[in-house]
């Protein structure tokens, strides 16, 4: 949970305070983020987004707004991570259910995929700056 909550309010960063606040509940219908462990075998991925509107079902998040997604873990892959790595995937993926694209030219970004030399493993100051950009 804490790779989720450094994206709150003030949180993060402390130069850099971000409009958005997220919770944990227990309440499937109250929810827009959802985790699921996945066992997709040898993939050459550790999670991935799915985006969701509540009328046309998954849709893509540049060509229309989404009511909530599903974030995927694949647990072939994880099960032999650390919980600090998984944080940090934990932590990627909820930017993207932001909206947040991959900045694999900054390994200081937990936006940056791990394969392309990601070196936090939660959001950073350029990560907050970007969502206050996007919000």
């Amino acid at each position: 949970m804490a790779a989720i909550y450094n994206w709150n309010y003030s949180t993060g960063s402390p130069s850099t305070i971000t409009p958005i606040w997220f919770i944990k509940t227990t309440s499937y219908a109250n929810s827009v983020v959802d985790f699921f462990g996945k066992n997709a075998g040898a993939t050459n991925y550790a999670a991935y987004t799915n985006y969701y509107t509540f009328t046309t079902g998954q849709t893509h998040p540049n060509t229309k707004n989404w009511n909530y997604c599903n974030i995927y873990f694949n647990k072939f892959w994880l099960d032999a991570k650390d919980a600090s790595f998984i944080k940090g995937v934990a932590a990627h993926e909820f930017g993207h259910a932001m909206g947040l694209a991959h900045y694999n030219t900054n390994p200081y970004s937990i936006m940056c995929q791990d394969d392309s030399g990601r070196v936090v493993l939660m959001a950073q100051k350029c990560d907050l700056d970007a969502i206050n950009i996007k919000y």
